[in-house]
């Protein structure tokens, strides 16, 4: 369960609640402080960026924009699963066209090299 479960349509969802340190036990960060959750979350952005510039040294610039693109629309993607968000039907679309258009790049890539 994750903080955004505990919101019920009385009580709505608040700063205070979130940064509280009231926690019900079920969750993965149950037991650790807000302090130690940001240097967590610290550590892995700094990996992450250290990543993105190892990246950017074997790819060209067009391909690391082509996967940032595709990387975002999983997100939604997963974001959608995750909290069960509503899908509009342009929502859908826009992510299709995100997939579609990383595979066309691709095949087009693809027979250029050849």
């Amino acid at each position: 369960r994750s903080w955004a479960a505990r919101e019920t349509p009385e009580e709505g969802l608040s700063v205070e609640s979130i940064l509280s340190n009231e926690d019900d036990g079920e969750g993965f960060h149950s037991g650790l402080s807000l302090t130690k959750l940001l240097i967590i979350d610290a550590i892995f952005y700094h990996l992450q960026s250290v990543s993105a510039y190892c990246v950017m040294g074997c790819m060209s610039p067009v391909s690391q924009s082509v996967a940032n693109t595709l990387k975002r629309a999983l997100l939604v993607w997963a974001s959608i699963l995750y909290f069960g968000n509503p899908v509009t039907s342009s929502g859908v679309v826009g992510i299709l066209m995100v997939v579609a258009g990383v595979f066309l790049y691709n095949h087009v890539r693809r027979k250029t090299q050849t």
